[in-house]
């Protein structure tokens, strides 16, 4: 069975995200900068544990600069989300002091590892009725958080079957770096994304996903 991609919502054929996982907030109790790295000593207090790369925002620090949409760089918290979170930061050095603020990470997208048995297919969506011989304009987009050094993407369709849908490929895409593709879909109602080849990189991954 497949799920109806309406417009204005993302379909995650490869990848995902959750609506329903709250932002990652924490207490900052202390901070401290050596010129290179910034540190802050946090209590969470909602959401998931962060991972080194995941973007963190912070607000109403005194002793360092706040900053949005940095790179977490090391991630030291123990079992109840105590602890310290670092970042890059170029700020002069700052001795280790008392401080109070907040610091958000947003909750983010979970790519897929692409296996090196292929192909990796993803989820499958149908398309809402289009107008005019049943033609929509459907986007779809590649993201590679780890990238392989070469990649084949496709996005493949399909008409319903009860048994078993013949997919064909209707479009593809071989950036490394990512794409956004836009493609006129007339007659098929079944989509889907597949990796088809992949060589190279360390551990690559891909968030796949699809918008009427």
């Amino acid at each position: 069975m497949s799920t109806l991609i309406l417009p204005g919502q993302t379909g995650y054929s490869l990848g995902s995200w959750s609506d329903t996982t709250p932002n990652t907030s924490m207490f900052i109790s202390r901070s401290t900068c050596d010129g290179t790295h910034a540190t802050i000593t946090v209590n969470m207090w909602q959401g998931p544990f962060p991972v080194i790369g995941q973007l963190l925002a912070t607000s109403s620090v005194s002793n360092i600069p706040t900053v949005s949409n940095v790179a977490i760089s090391g991630v030291n918290l123990d079992a109840n989300g105590n602890g310290t979170i670092s970042y890059l930061s170029a700020h002069a050095p700052v001795t280790d002091h008392a401080d109070a603020g907040l610091a958000i990470i947003p909750q983010s997208e979970i790519p897929v590892l692409i296996p090196v048995s292929l192909p990796l297919v993803g989820t499958v969506f149908s398309l809402p009725q289009g107008q005019g011989a049943n033609a929509r304009v459907l986007t779809w987009q590649t993201l590679f958080p780890s990238a392989p050094a070469t990649v084949v993407v496709q996005l493949q369709a399909a008409m319903p079957n009860p048994f078993s849908p013949t997919f064909g490929v209707l479009d593809q895409s071989t950036n490394v770096s990512g794409d956004l593709r836009f493609v006129t879909v007339q007659d098929f109602q079944l989509v889907r994304v597949a990796v088809t080849a992949c060589s190279g990189g360390t551990l690559p991954s891909i968030i796949a996903k699809l918008g009427v």
